[in-house]
């Protein structure tokens, strides 16, 4: 058996091998998949890091691929052979899930058997009620498919939940269905006779002669084929010591044919367990004809295999202790490493969040700059047009002081009067080009604070979003990885403080973990960004009284006009402060949040608590210090009121 194992795992080695030379295909993909998978199977539990190891990798293929079945086939090994670590019914459902989406009903009832097993293991053989689901799911796709091999699993498996829960009656009914199907299948001989000893037990209390009876043909067929089934036959042969060993049918030769034939039969298997049991009987008995001598023979040999017996089960129990040291020192080195790598992550994602952020100061100082050029471009040129104007009026004048002069025919007042005209006019020619400058350049800088102020709104929209996304792929990502990190490790192995300190290091991750992914949220609400401010607020509200501390009340108008973005967020972000504030601190049973319009243009925003109140002299934290620098922002003016004990407003 070695030997052929072996075979078939070079066989799947040198398949690898040979996959990997050649360039990637979706054929020579699936290949590797179904390869490693068969390489798994090969290692089985006795390799069960290797076989963990193959599976891995051949997951990681169907998932590069995006073959929902292959990746389905990688999760259903993995429930099978990763027992070991506790994610067998995990995995399981994974595969499930995928199943069914893909509307496969033999592989669906597949796994719904091995669930089936699952829970009864989990639940140490004692069968809850919830396995029933799972044959009654496996039964329901079988049919629907008329697989008859599942329909039969199906039934087996609702024969030995009532055969286990003391339903005697309605396991034989299943077990019958269960025959009648193999015999009309003609399926092998060995299996329909393993049905018939399952209700050969059921028989054993309520009809033992029928049992006896039974358990008689059944032996017969194992006695003829006694490698189908030594499990069975050594039960058969130790339930004919028994039953001819009490009442009614004591019979010491009968014990002594079957317990002999059972003791040769367990010699040449090796089955130390059985062949004390077989001594034991053996023992009786020889005792009960009276024949002392091989008794007492019998007896010493059972001591002998008693003695054998607990020096391998001190063994073997000396290998398992090793063995889960072995593995928890492996799983600590595993988990070390992966600390190391996640510190890493977190390393590399804060180098390239602060270089990312000195890319960005570097774009804005580029801008700014270019700005100033432009500015100052705008500057020389406004300078060179007035210095034109300025040379042509002066030259204009030239001229007339010219033609005054040579007009020797006017007065002394007429040139007194003609020049107090001229020099008026060139007084209001400079004033009214003075004025229309001055116009033009506070033209160009109403714009261009128009201008200035859209970009800044754009630029801390962009920001918000990418903040928030950070604080979500990023260290939400390196949070939730860390929390899987924590609750793969079995606590239930851990030292009563050693859990104390994993339940408070859980608790905190999953506590910064909903800080994180509150804070980006309330960075850039989904809401406020689509719907505008109105169903942003109702949401807000709607949060806030699902923590049952502070039962908050939204009144609105039943109009309002759109509010611009940069005033919503503002909004939006100072009720937010303010209703954070009511938790923390007022210890208050009810708050109100009014939003209503004055007039035409202005907003008023009123949050009101039952709390205890303001000091006479509050100081103001972070939190107010960010209200005042909106509320400058914005324009606007506010005012807090409030006696102790007399809530606030």
């Amino acid at each position: 058996m070695a030997k052929y194992l072996l075979c078939i795992l070079t066989a799947c080695l040198t398949a690898l091998a040979t996959v990997a030379q050649k360039p990637a295909t979706v054929k020579s993909d699936s290949l590797a998949v179904r390869t490693y998978l068969a390489t798994a199977a090969t290692y089985g539990t006795m390799k069960r890091d290797s076989c963990l190891l193959a599976i891995d990798k051949g997951l990681q293929i169907a998932l590069k691929m995006k073959n929902k079945r292959l990746e389905a086939a990688c999760y259903q090994a993995l429930g099978v052979y990763s027992a070991a670590y506790g994610v067998r019914f995990d995995n399981q459902m994974k595969a499930l899930r995928i199943y069914e989406e893909l509307n496969d009903l033999n592989e669906t009832g597949n796994v719904n058997i091995a669930l089936w097993d699952l829970v009864r293991l989990q639940s140490n053989n004692k069968y809850p009620p919830e396995v029933l689901r799972y044959a009654e799911r496996a039964l329901d796709v079988f049919q629907q498919t008329k697989n008859q091999t599942g329909i039969i699993q199906a039934n087996n498996s609702f024969g030995i939940y009532y055969a286990m829960t003391s339903q005697p009656d309605k396991a034989l009914t299943y077990f019958e269905k269960v025959r009648d199907m193999m015999v009309t299948l003609k399926r092998d001989s060995s299996q329909i006779y393993n049905i018939e000893y399952n209700m050969a037990n059921l028989l054993s209390k309520t009809n033992p002669q029928e049992s006896l009876r039974r358990r008689l043909i059944i032996y017969d067929f194992f006695r003829r084929h006694p490698s189908t089934n030594t499990g069975i036959h050594f039960s058969l042969l130790e339930a004919f010591c028994q039953t001819y060993s009490n009442q009614p049918y004591t019979n010491p030769d009968e014990v002594i044919r079957y317990a002999t034939e059972g003791l040769k039969f367990g010699q040449k298997l090796n089955n130390l367990g059985r062949q004390l049991s077989f001594h034991r009987h053996l023992q009786w008995a020889y005792k009960s004809q009276q024949q002392f001598d091989k008794a007492l023979r019998h007896a010493e040999l059972a001591r002998a295999l008693s003695d054998s017996i607990s020096k391998q089960e001190d063994a073997r129990q000396i290998a398992d202790v090793q063995q889960k040291y072995d593995n928890e020192k492996k799983q600590t080195e595993i988990e070390r490493q992966r600390r190391q790598l996640l510190e890493k992550q977190v390393l590399l994602e804060q180098s390239s969040r602060q270089k990312a952020q000195s890319d960005h100061d570097l774009r804005m100082n580029r801008q700014l700059l270019a700005t100033q050029r432009v500015q100052q471009l705008l500057k020389e040129a406004k300078l060179t047009q007035q210095s034109q104007v300025q040379i042509a009026n002066i030259q204009r004048l030239k001229l007339e002081k010219q033609q005054a002069e040579t007009n020797v025919q006017l007065t002394r007042e007429e040139q007194k009067t003609a020049r107090n005209q001229l020099w008026g006019s060139v007084a209001a020619g400079l004033i009214m080009l003075l004025l229309a400058g001055l116009l033009w350049r506070n033209r160009l800088l109403n714009q261009k604070n128009t201008e200035l102020q859209a970009a800044l709104v754009k630029g801390q929209s962009i920001e918000r979003k990418r903040v928030a996304a950070d604080l979500h792929d990023n260290l939400g990502s390196a949070l939730s990885s860390l929390q899987w990190s924590i609750e793969a490790i079995d606590h239930k192995k851990l030292s009563t403080p050693e859990q104390a300190i994993w339940n408070s290091l859980q608790q905190q991750v999953s506590k910064a973990y909903a800080d994180v992914r509150l804070l980006s949220h309330n960075l850039l609400p989904d809401e406020l960004a689509q719907h505008g401010l109105v169903p942003a607020l109702t949401s807000l509200v709607e949060k806030l009284n699902r923590n049952k501390q502070v039962a908050f009340t939204l009144q609105l108008p039943d109009t309002l006009p759109p509010v611009a973005p940069n005033i919503a967020f503002e909004v939006y972000s100072i009720c937010l402060e303010l209703c954070t504030n009511i938790l923390k601190h007022a210890k208050a049973s009810a708050a109100i949040i009014c939003l209503e319009q004055t007039n035409t243009t202005a907003l008023r925003l009123t949050v009101q608590d039952n709390g205890i109140g303001l000091a006479n002299n509050p100081k103001k934290g972070f939190g107010l210090n960010s209200i005042d620098s909106r509320i400058q922002a914005l324009h606007a003016s506010w005012t807090v009121s409030g006696e102790t004990h007399e809530g606030t407003r």
